[in-house]
């Protein structure tokens, strides 16, 4: 877990095959202090942050969760900050253009 500017509040380590739900709902369980001390919280989560037991205990503990709506599932709150950007709006990263010497080639 991190704020929005990146600083990191809350983590743990884990196997490969640890549901990540459970992990985040034991470490708020924890340490109490990551969601009662900051009141009004938004978790920003993939579209695997789902489950009716997990989606319900993160409101008990006053976290809102935004993901992306699952295949089939109705369109979430928060959804428009999870469409791609249009292709004439991305921003695009290139190397600014040298000129060569004669006789030289640039690579990429």
């Amino acid at each position: 877990m991190a704020t929005l500017h990146g600083l990191p509040i809350g983590f743990a380590l884990t196997g490969a095959k640890a549901d990540e739900r459970q992990v985040l709902l034991d470490l708020l369980h924890a340490d109490r202090t990551l969601a009662d001390s900051r009141p009004g919280q938004v978790l920003i989560g993939d579209k695997n942050y789902y489950g009716r037991d997990f989606q319900a205990d993160l409101p008990n503990q006053g976290i809102s969760l935004l993901r992306r709506a699952r295949k089939g599932e109705p369109e979430r709150p928060g959804g428009k900050f999870f469409k791609p950007l249009a292709a004439d709006r991305r921003v695009h990263l290139r190397r600014p253009q040298r000129a060569t010497r004669p006789g030289t080639t640039r690579r990429a």
